[in-house]
């Protein structure tokens, strides 16, 4: 079989050819066991000329360099050199040995999701055979042998700084680097070559039961494909090279071949290579004998590889650091099921949980952008989280914000941004500057015992940002876990299901009029489902904020503002149902600032004085209520992002939450609405200025709590029963504000950063105690 031959299969079988090329092309569709088994016995049907192999690899390098830049054929000559290619050892061949040759960093990711390179395993790339054999031909031609010498060297020492550096790689797979290494050195070439003689008589070197298992065929594959990779710079070790095709054919099909070439005696530097004899089928079914299109450890495994020659069309006035992409309409949750089927099965081998969660719509979310570059963004973030958590798990999420976006000459109707959230080893504070960086700055020594960062950051964020979008990362140090999250924008407007909001910030409310020219503005909450309760992940959560499980909420009105002072005055005015009320509590006086220094059983008392004088059910909001009506449609742990500042929100703002900075921290309440800032359902300070009362009884955790909305109470006769504080105040630190945050105090206590928001409409279930 000659090597890379399934690369030119798709000429032959037109048709076949064709759904393999867009196959490989969207990752959408896999072969059929029968067509996959019709690829493997072509493979080995039809033979080309190494002629004909040359002209191919040829034609696939140069489309490949009119495709970009002239500068590109370097890195390819350079990164033909390793048999397996990730895309921190394709930046280190770039800094390393062609600093002064102005070759863009885009054309590392260029390189490795072109036709040169298929991905074998998660952030694992190889060359296809014959385009790497005459990349290596031209790269001797053309640079010379002593540049390829200087090249292999500094890959054995790259392997060596992995082997010490990086226990995650596999001994395997840095054999195979350093191999593919030795053989350019006239000093290491015959250590090379005994090694691999050596492996051959081990893999063999056991028990005839064992040796004929799946683990060992895998093996002799492998050491077969190494040997036969390396083919060029072997040409003085005819016997081995010979043997690794005979060892292919074998494995390939057993029954063809003729005996007399298995009693053939096969010897290098005086060492004779084992009998092939024993992986003769004898009567053993398929299944016992194992499958030759298993991947096999340390080595990519055999794949088929279209190509294009014809109408190649180069752009005009191409830049230095232009990525090429392929913008379109592109499903998320397409996007997302291709994702979660590529790196789920990775966290749970790792005992992580993986969890995926998008936006509750009754038709597709639909956003704008490539989606293989977009699926490759994600599988890195999503990559480097699996590898550097070791308990908890990982959070794929997405928000639609409705926030209007230009790019490409076009006026989008919003962004989607995507979060990937993990619960791992996190980055300490003084190391976040340095994320957004090349590979050479990126790597911490706490972040290289795992393997680096993948892609990295740096070429995640120039992806992102050439399709429009932005890219951030926060931690709150080493041992929190990190979140990143990155904006897509939305092709367009999906209709939200669980939260009917009203588009460019626009949501309904009534006024009530209460005299003396005092008003409550009321804001209609659409009803729906969410997702209560924060994931480990999150940044400052707390046990009591989990389980996190689905509820339901039924429409209710909201106040747009906690209660104010010149409000409770009024109400504190009107007859007593059930107790007397001050008429001025508050420590800081302002009639437009919330009323505090309120107990809960001041704030059962006020809504019932309300619902007496209006004829309406006003009262305080369940937990679920508070929560859902806060986050209006978002998961992330403000209802305006990722962090909090003190231009947006009142808090203790010399305390910083994510990647924000410190800020003014006031001592004090403000007046409502002093921010300016809303959710999209019209409520401000939500988070911050006051704490506010919610009717529910304090539990520890989420287990056993109610799921349609209504407040969980237990024990109607106990009135001393700690009550809930949700939203934070203005004398707290920045995590105290979160949306799934929760506090709690006695229901008779009050103190100056209390007060409440108030509610109108009824719980679908429970009800209110008296108090």
């Amino acid at each position: 079989m000659v090597d890379g031959i399934s690369s030119i299969f798709p000429l032959i079988i037109p048709e076949l050819g064709y759904r393999i090329k867009r196959s490989h092309k969207n990752n959408k569709q896999n072969y059929s066991t029968e067509e996959f088994n019709q690829i493997q016995v072509m493979n080995t049907a039809y033979l080309f000329t190494p002629e004909q192999e040359t002209e191919r690899a040829r034609q696939i390098v140069e489309r490949f360099i009119n495709r970009f830049d002239e500068s590109y054929r370097l890195l390819a000559y350079h990164a033909a050199l390793p048999l397996l290619l990730t895309p921190e050892l394709v930046n280190y061949l770039r800094v390393e040995f062609l600093r002064d040759e102005n070759v863009s960093w885009v054309a590392e990711v260029d390189l490795l999701l072109s036709d040169l390179c298929r991905q074998v395993g998660y952030e694992l790339y190889a060359m296809d055979t014959a385009v790497r054999a005459y990349l290596l031909g031209q790269m001797q031609e053309e640079l010379g042998i002593e540049q390829m010498q200087l090249v292999a060297k500094g890959l054995i020492s790259y392997v060596k700084y992995l082997a010490q550096n990086n226990p995650y790689i596999s001994p395997k797979e840095l054999q195979t680097q350093q191999w593919a290494a030795m053989v350019y050195l006239d000093e290491q070439r015959e250590k090379a070559i005994s090694e691999i003689t050596q492996a051959f008589q081990d893999t063999v070197a056991v028990n005839t039961a064992i040796a004929t298992g799946l683990v060992n065929r895998a093996e002799m594959a492998r050491l077969a494909k190494i040997t036969q990779e390396l083919a060029p710079q072997l040409s003085a070790y005819e016997n081995l090279v010979e043997y690794a095709r005979l060892v292919s054919r074998v494995l390939n099909n057993a029954e063809d071949i003729d005996r007399t070439d298995l009693h053939r005696s096969y010897s290098v530097a005086g060492e004779e290579l084992p009998s092939l004899e024993i992986f003769l089928p004898s009567g053993r079914t398929e299944e016992e004998i194992g499958d030759i299109s298993t991947q096999f450890e340390g080595f990519p495994p055999l794949q088929n590889f279209d190509f294009e020659i014809a109408n190649i069309v180069l752009e005009d006035g191409k830049t230095e650091d232009k990525i090429d992409l392929e913008m379109g309409s592109v499903s998320l949750n397409e996007l997302f099921a291709d994702v979660g089927n590529s790196m789920r099965l990775q966290a749970e081998h790792r005992n992580l949980s993986f969890q995926m969660q998008t936006p509750d719509t009754s038709d597709e979310i639909v956003v704008y952008g490539d989606y293989l570059r977009l699926k490759q963004v994600m599988i890195n973030l999503v990559g480097n989280a699996i590898k550097f958590t070791h308990e908890g798990g990982i959070t794929l999420s997405a928000d639609v914000v409705r926030k209007k976006l230009r790019f490409d000459d076009c006026e989008f109707p919003g962004i989607v941004k995507v979060r990937v959230a993990d619960t791992g080893i996190g980055v300490s504070l003084d190391q976040q500057d340095k994320l957004f960086q090349s590979f050479s700055q990126v790597d911490g020594s706490r972040t290289r015992q795992y393997g680096g960062t993948g892609l990295g950051l740096a070429i995640s964020q120039k992806l992102v940002e050439a399709m429009g979008g932005e890219v951030h990362f926060y931690s709150l140090g080493e041992g929190l876990g990190s979140t990143v999250t990155f904006t897509i924008p939305l092709y367009q407007q999906p209709v939200l299901s669980s939260t009917e909001i009203l588009p460019d910030g626009t949501a309904q409310f009534y006024t009530e009029n209460l005299g003396n020219q005092v008003q409550l503005e009321m804001m209609l909450i659409p009803g729906g489902t969410f997702m209560m309760g924060a994931p480990k992940s999150e940044e400052g959560s707390r046990d009591s904020e989990r389980p996190q499980h689905e509820v339901t909420v039924p429409t209710f009105f909201m106040g747009k503002y906690p209660v104010t002072q010149a409000q409770w005055k009024f109400v504190a005015s009107l007859p007593k149902v059930n107790r007397e009320l001050k008429s001025d509590p508050s420590r800081f006086k302002g009639d437009n600032r919330p009323v505090e220094s309120v107990s809960w059983f001041d704030a059962v008392e006020y809504c019932d004085r309300l619902t007496q004088y209006t004829k309406r059910p006003y009262r305080l909001p369940s937990e679920a209520e508070w929560e859902y009506a806060c986050r209006a449609g978002t998961t992330t742990p403000f209802h305006f992002g990722e962090t909090i500042t003190s231009e947006l929100a009142n808090y203790n703002a010399e305390y910083t939450y994510g990647v924000g900075a410190k800020g003014t921290d006031r001592g004090e309440t403000t007046e409502v609405g002093d921010f300016g800032v809303a959710n999209t359902f019209g409520l401000f300070e939500m988070h911050g200025n006051v704490w506010e009362w919610c009717a529910d009884q304090w539990h520890e955790n989420y287990e056993g709590a109610p799921t349609d909305g209504s407040a969980w109470i237990e024990n109607h006769s106990n009135n001393n029963h700690s009550r809930l504080l949700r939203g934070g105040s203005w004398y707290n630190n920045p995590d105290y504000c979160r949306s799934a945050n929760r506090g709690n105090n006695n229901p008779a206590y009050a103190y100056d950063g209390i007060g409440f928001r108030l509610v109108c409409g009824v719980f679908s279930s429970r009800t209110l105690p008296i108090p």
